[in-house]
C-alpha cells in the first residue's frame, strides 16, 4: 500500500489498488474482498490548494469524492482515524445520513446514493477558527451539515469506507463561490424544476385513497429519480427526452400487503410508469401533472423541514460527544 493511503493495520494491501488520489477495493479469484466488513481508508497526503488562496480568509476548501459502491465518505484527523466503527469524524454515508462512528446523528440529510455518485464537501476550517461543512450531492446542494464554534486542531484528511468492492477518486481544490449557491434551496426556489417535494392530490379524477408523498431528485444532467411513498415505496428512474417528455428507464416497488382497494390503486400508479410519460408544471411551478395514456397524477409542491446541522464535535474520542469541546 502506497504511503499516500492509510488503511487498517490488519488489512491486506492486496485488497486495494492505488493510483495517486484514486483507490479501488478489489475482488478477484486471487484476492476476495471480505464480505460484510467495513474498512476505512484515509488519504494521508491530500494535494494542497495553492498557498495564496489558502491565505485568503474568504476562500474555502472543496473536497470532491467521485465514488462507486462506497459505503461512506468524510473527513477525519490522524488522531481520530480508526478501524470500522471506531473512526471519529464527519461522516456522510450512502444512505444519506450524517453520523459519527456507528451512530446516526441526522437521518435522511440527503438521498440514498446511486451506485456511482459525486459527493462534494465544502469546508472553511480556517475562517474565524470555526469549522463549517456544506454538502453537495450529485450537483444538488444540501446545505450546511456541520457548524462548530471551536478552533480546529489537526489537519483534516479525507477518508472513505468500503464494505464491498468499490472505487473512489478524491480531488481537493480551492472554492470561492457564493454561499447561497450551496445552501439547501427552499422548495419555492425550485418552481422552474420538477426537483423537490410533492404531495399527490389527485389520481385520475379522484382523491387518492391514501396520502402519497413524492420526492424528485436529479441524478445527472438528464437522469431523475422519483420516489413515492404510500403504503409501499415506488422508485422510478426517468430520463429527460425533450420538452415535457421523459422516458422510464427503470422502476421498482416494495411488496408490503395492505387493504385491497389501496393495493389496486397502488398497482395502477406503479403500472403507469412505462415507456414515455409527460410531466408538466403549472401555477408557477407549484403544481405538477404526470400523464400517461392511462393515468393522470396531480401533485402540489410542498415543503419539508430543513434538517439542522451537527453542532457538537464528532471528532472527539469520548463516547459522550458533549464531554469534550476540542477537535483533536
Amino acid at each position: 500500500m502506497t504511503s499516500r493511503w492509510i488503511i487498517e493495520k490488519d488489512v491486506s494491501s492486496d485488497w486495494f489498488l492505488c493510483k495517486g488520489n484514486e483507490i479501488s477495493a478489489v475482488d478477484s479469484k486471487k484476492c476476495q474482498f471480505p464480505a460484510g466488513r467495513r474498512i476505512n481508508v484515509m488519504l494521508n497526503d491530500p494535494p494542497q490548494p495553492d498557498q495564496q488562496a489558502d491565505q485568503d480568509s474568504d476562500s474555502y476548501t472543496q473536497w470532491k469524492f467521485s465514488v462507486r459502491s462506497v459505503a461512506a465518505i468524510g473527513l477525519t484527523t490522524d488522531q481520530s482515524y480508526g478501524p470500522g466503527y471506531s473512526i471519529k469524524g464527519f461522516i456522510y454515508d450512502s444512505r444519506g445520513n450524517l453520523r459519527t462512528s456507528g451512530t446516526d446523528l441526522v437521518t435522511q440529510f440527503g438521498d440514498k446514493w446511486p451506485e456511482a455518485s459525486e459527493i462534494v464537501l465544502i469546508t472553511n476550517e480556517s475562517v474565524d477558527n470555526h469549522l463549517k461543512i456544506w454538502i453537495i450531492q450529485d450537483h444538488r446542494p444540501l446545505g450546511l451539515a456541520l457548524s462548530l464554534n471551536y478552533p480546529l486542531k489537526g489537519q483534516l484528511k479525507p477518508f472513505l469506507t468500503f464494505n464491498k468492492p468499490g472505487k473512489c477518486l478524491i480531488h481537493r481544490s480551492t472554492w470561492k463561490g457564493n454561499l447561497e449557491t450551496i445552501e439547501r434551496p427552499h422548495n419555492q426556489q425550485l418552481n422552474g424544476s420538477i426537483i423537490g417535494y410533492w404531495q399527490l392530490i389527485q389520481f385520475n379524477s379522484q382523491i387518492p385513497l391514501r396520502p402519497h408523498e413524492a420526492t424528485i431528485i436529479r441524478r445527472s444532467d438528464y437522469i431523475y429519480e422519483l420516489i413515492m411513498s404510500g403504503w409501499n415505496k415506488i422508485d422510478v428512474e426517468l430520463m429527460f427526452s425533450k420538452g415535457s417528455v421523459y422516458r422510464v428507464k427503470n422502476k421498482q416497488k416494495t411488496t408490503l400487503g395492505g387493504p385491497d382497494e389501496w393495493m389496486v390503486e397502488e398497482r395502477k400508479i406503479f403500472g403507469a410508469f412505462v415507456g414515455t410519460i409527460n410531466i408538466n408544471l403549472t401555477e408557477n411551478g407549484m403544481k405538477m401533472i404526470i400523464k400517461t395514456d392511462q393515468v393522470s397524477l396531480k401533485f402540489n409542491r410542498c415543503d419539508k423541514d430543513k434538517p439542522n446541522p451537527i453542532e457538537y464535535n464528532p471528532f472527539v474520542k469520548s463516547t459522550d460527544p458533549f464531554l469534550e469541546t476540542e477537535i483533536f
